[in-house]
C-alpha cells in the first residue's frame, strides 16, 4: 500500500464513523495503518540522513570529454534531446521510476549526436504502437493495414535505427523495434 493509499484510507475510516466510536474491527485497521504511516515517515527519516553522508552520493561524470546537456548544443541535438525528454515525460506515469531516471541520464549525458533521443520520440508514437500491434498479430500482411500515419511512424523508426546502427532482431526476418509503449497501467 502506497502512503496516499494509507492516508485515504484513514480519511475514509474517520468519515465512517462520523463522530462515534470506532469498532473493534475499525480500531485495529486503523492503529495499522497509523503503524504504516510510522514506518513511511521511518524510511524517509533515514533516506534524508543517507542522502547527507557525501560518501553515499553519486558523482556525475566530469572532465575532458563529457557529454553535457547544454544550451551550447547545435540545435538539431537539443531539438533530439528535447523530444526524447517529451517521450519519457509524456510516459512518466507508466514508466518505473528507475527505468524513466536512466532513460532521462542517456539522453542528458550519453547521447551526443541526439540519436538516443529520436529514437525514444520515434518509438513513443502511438501510430507506431498501434502499427507494430498489427504486424504481431498478422506478420505476413499486418503492415497493409497500416494507416497513413502508421506508415510514417514505422519509417521514421526504421530510418532512426539505420542511423544509430541498430538493429534488433535479423532485419531479413522482420525485426522490428519494439514500441516504447507496450503495457497500460493497471
Amino acid at each position: 500500500m502506497f502512503e496516499d493509499e494509507v492516508r485515504t484510507r484513514i480519511r475514509e475510516l474517520e468519515d465512517t464513523a462520523a463522530g462515534r466510536e470506532f469498532t473493534q474491527i475499525e480500531r485495529n485497521e486503523y492503529a495499522g495503518l497509523e503503524a504504516k504511516l510510522r514506518e513511511f515517515e521511518g524510511r524517509r527519516n533515514r533516506l534524508r540522513k543517507i542522502a547527507q553522508d557525501p560518501r553515499r552520493r553519486e558523482e556525475t561524470w566530469e572532465g575532458p570529454g563529457a557529454p553535457r546537456h547544454d544550451e551550447n548544443r547545435p540545435e538539431h541535438i537539443r531539438a533530439a534531446h528535447d523530444a526524447g525528454l517529451r517521450a519519457i515525460n509524456r510516459h512518466d506515469g507508466i514508466l518505473r521510476a528507475e527505468a524513466a531516471d536512466t532513460l532521462d541520464r542517456l539522453v542528458r549525458n550519453a547521447d551526443p549526436l541526439g540519436h538516443a533521443g529520436r529514437y525514444l520520440e520515434a518509438v513513443a508514437d502511438p501510430s507506431y504502437n498501434s502499427a507494430f500491434g498489427k504486424l504481431v498479430a498478422d506478420p505476413m500482411h499486418g503492415h497493409v493495414r497500416f494507416s497513413r500515419e502508421e506508415t510514417a511512424a514505422v519509417q521514421k523508426v526504421s530510418a532512426v535505427e539505420a542511423e544509430r546502427g541498430m538493429v534488433i532482431g535479423t532485419d531479413t526476418a522482420g525485426g522490428f523495434a519494439v514500441p516504447f509503449l507496450m503495457a497500460r497501467p493497471k
